[in-house]
């Protein structure tokens, strides 16, 4: 592919040279930065049509896939719009100016489109990986540097700014470092940068870390009593009342207990076969991913199918 490219380097130049002036000059009216914008714009999808025609010559740039976002043949690369995935191609054909939020959007893409088949990651995985962007990595001048600027120093920056004197726990920390190589994986995968093992080699040790609270995962049976005799107290049992009771009494899980089916008991057991569970449907947008529609889903219960005694 680089031989190809190398053919257009004169018209790659000039689209540089256009952003450096238009980056690098105060003085130009709105009219003059609209002009050089839709320029360079207009340079940089000619650019990639020719590339892309002589790597693919039979190929599309904008194919729909089922997922309705933009797709080019033979290039794992997504976009919501045209426009989007021209740049995103210019990107991936001259990855030094690919920024570390065009490889999350492609990633997070991908994420979503593995998830569809059986296996993983899960839905719940993927909704960690886009509140883990969304809430701290998103907002780091990091994500906005050409990725193969990143050096081994910013990262161990960044992983000290994170922590400083114990601000986050080891988990935390092991949460976001994982995301943050799973990008630079994917920014090898996409040939913006040659190799990603920077980011793993630095040791973790020398950070400070937050201790790790206690948690309590389950009530103790003084605690499930107290609860119960609550509940057996009030005036008004209703559904949700016996339903809290029903789970206290029998240790199951609250989508256990919405899965149950009449034909899951009869005189003398009930079977937990099932759990109904809430999850979300992903809206692809031009940043990533977000949350949409929210729907049940009937799942296998964590521990496999059970009977208890009535």
């Amino acid at each position: 592919m680089q031989k190809e490219i190398n053919k257009f380097e004169n018209e790659r130049n000039e689209i540089e040279r256009c952003l450096y002036f238009l980056n690098g000059n105060d003085n130009l009216s709105n009219e003059e930065v609209a002009f050089l914008k839709m320029h360079i714009t207009q340079k940089k999808r000619e650019l990639v049509s020719k590339i892309f025609k002589e790597e693919h010559p039979r190929g599309k740039i904008c194919n729909k896939t089922k997922r309705d976002y933009l797709k080019p043949t033979g290039i794992n690369i997504f976009a919501t719009t045209e426009e989007e995935l021209y740049e995103k191609l210019y990107n991936f054909y001259f990855p030094c100016y690919a920024t570390l939020n065009d490889i999350y959007v492609s990633w997070i893409h991908k994420r979503i489109e593995k998830s569809q088949t059986i296996g993983k990651p899960s839905q719940k995985t993927i909704q960690e990986d886009i509140g883990y962007w969304t809430r701290i990595i998103s907002k780091e001048e990091l994500v906005s540097m050409p990725i193969n600027q990143i050096t081994a120093a910013d990262i161990d920056n960044l992983y000290t700014k994170w922590t400083g004197n114990g601000n986050i726990t080891h988990k935390e920390f092991s949460n976001r470092k994982s995301l943050l190589t799973a990008l630079f994986s994917e920014a090898v995968i996409l040939g913006c940068i040659s190799n990603s093992g920077f980011v793993t080699s630095i040791k973790c040790n020398a950070y400070k870390f937050k201790s790790q609270p206690r948690k309590k995962y389950v009530y103790t049976v003084e605690e499930r009593q107290r609860l119960l005799n609550y509940l057996e107290a009030l005036d008004e049992q209703d559904g949700y009342t016996l339903a809290i009771r029903f789970m206290l009494h029998a240790t199951i899980r609250v989508g256990e207990v919405k899965g149950l089916l009449k034909t899951d008991y009869d005189e003398h057991f009930f079977y937990v076969r099932q759990q109904l569970v809430d999850e979300h449907e992903f809206e692809v947008t031009q940043d990533g991913a977000t949350m949409g529609k929210r729907y049940r889903r009937i799942k296998d219960p964590k521990r496999g199918s059970v009977n208890y005694s009535v």
